[in-house]
């Protein structure tokens, strides 16, 4: 999260969204996007059903699927998508 904070995002771990869980909700100039982080050890490990994924879609929150090794691999990789999200 150190990373998305010196980016200037807000970072919310474990915040919920329509009665669900979302691994990190970022937000940056009004903007939200949830981050679902699969791979890693304890609550982020599963990934969302595509239940679960409609559910937060219907109630407009946008959701990337994140591996944590690629969160480890790719990290410049994602905050540029992430970034190009938020000011789309």
């Amino acid at each position: 999260m150190k990373k998305l904070t010196e980016l200037g995002f807000e970072c919310f771990p474990q915040f919920a969204v329509a009665g669900i869980k979302v691994d990190l909700v970022v937000s940056k100039q009004n903007e939200s996007i949830g981050i679902d982080l699969i791979g890693w050890e304890g609550t982020f490990f599963e990934s969302f059903s595509l239940e679960r994924y409609q559910i937060l879609q219907r109630a407009g929150m946008e959701i990337i699927p994140l591996s944590y090794n690629a969160w480890r691999r790719k990290q410049d990789e994602f905050l540029g998508v992430l970034e190009g999200k938020i000011m789309q």
